[in-house]
């Protein structure tokens, strides 16, 4: 099972897209279909983004963990240990597990994150950090244990940056400075009168021939980014099992 975010990052920037379909060499024509029993794992840091659509949500940040399984279905799965650290200072991020594990069926399409089995709340305790202290331009490692199975990981969230227009009329453009921590940009632009293609690109501008509407460049580290880019991508961010360990900074600008 792989999921793959890139064909909306909504509702406010994430959109979760189920395929069931293998990192490795099978394809559902094979005559006969393993079943994998390595962890996926889907955890991007997003300290502007609100990922789960529920009421009220109090800035948490959502993770999924899951057993590869096959082409039929991906179980949930729990780890013994869900550990993140702040690489600067150690500091221990306080994920929970919550319950709401869901086991994906072939061909079915969810939003998933109402579904994350994983979370990490504003503020956990005494203990621990909470996504209100995620700070763009630090470093995180990660470190999950789960059946038998160790992952072990490593992002960086990318720095804050701001976007502009440059020029007028039908040559304008959305500039902004190419950011310390990412690989790569999601461009979104939303319009009541086109509809505009979203785009992944590693340049720093981005044409414009809309009179009115508003843009959002997501600057992506270089795990997401491979992850994004390369869809046989079987990992990226992780040394074993399958899924993303990534983090994004967005900006948006009304025009």
């Amino acid at each position: 099972m792989v999921i793959r975010d890139l064909a909306d990052f909504s509702r406010t920037n994430i959109g979760i897209v189920f395929a069931a379909m293998f990192a490795s060499a099978c394809s559902v024509q094979d005559p006969l279909l393993p079943t994998r029993t390595e962890p996926f794992l889907h955890l991007v840091l997003a300290p502007d983004e609100r990922l789960a659509p529920i009421e009220n949500p109090p800035a948490e940040q959502y993770a999924i963990l899951m057993t590869t399984g096959s082409p039929v279905l991906s179980p949930c799965r729990k780890a013994q240990r869900f550990e993140m650290r702040r690489t600067s200072d150690a500091a221990l991020f306080g994920w929970r597990a919550n319950g709401n594990c869901l086991s994906v069926m072939a061909g079915e399409h969810v939003d998933v994150f109402n579904h994350a089995n994983y979370y990490l709340p504003a503020s956990p305790g005494p203990d621990s950090a909470g996504s209100l202290e995620l700070m763009p331009g630090t470093e995180y490692a990660l470190r999950i244990e789960t059946d038998g199975f160790v992952l072990n990981g490593r992002t960086m969230i990318p720095e804050s940056f701001s976007i502009r227009l440059d020029g007028a009329g039908d040559a304008r453009r959305v500039v902004w400075p190419r950011v310390r921590g990412a690989a790569g940009y999601f461009i979104r632009v939303n319009s009541g009168t086109r509809a505009v293609p979203p785009r992944l690109q590693t340049d720093t501008t981005f044409p414009l021939d809309l009179q009115h509407g508003t843009v959002k460049v997501t600057a992506l580290d270089p795990n997401l980014f491979t992850y994004q880019l390369d869809k046989q991508q079987g990992r990226a961010g992780i040394d074993a099992g399958f899924g993303v360990f990534g983090a994004m900074k967005s900006a948006s600008l009304s025009f």
